[in-house]
């Protein structure tokens, strides 16, 4: 089943965002910043880590990545926050 578009993923216009004009943009963004350099796909991967690093507890993490299941996130990201 496709997915849908969410508001997140339009324009002011209302028109799609494309995928190259997102990772072009956080390219520019980011080039203007003392920022390490991080693909836009690994935002959520550098978030999850840092949460859990932190101490942030799994459920919260999990839930504010969106994920279905606690185990998700506990498989998936907690040898990197160790």
């Amino acid at each position: 089943m496709p997915r849908l578009c969410q508001p997140r993923d339009l324009k002011a216009d209302g028109q799609p965002l494309q995928p190259r004009s997102l990772t072009h943009e956080w390219g520019r963004v980011l080039g203007k910043t003392a920022l390490p350099r991080i693909r836009f796909h690994d935002l959520p991967h550098t978030h999850a880590t840092q949460m859990l690093s932190a101490g942030v507890h799994p459920k919260v993490a999990s839930e504010r990545l969106g994920q279905s299941t606690i185990g998700i996130t506990l498989d998936l990201y907690r040898s990197r926050a160790s």
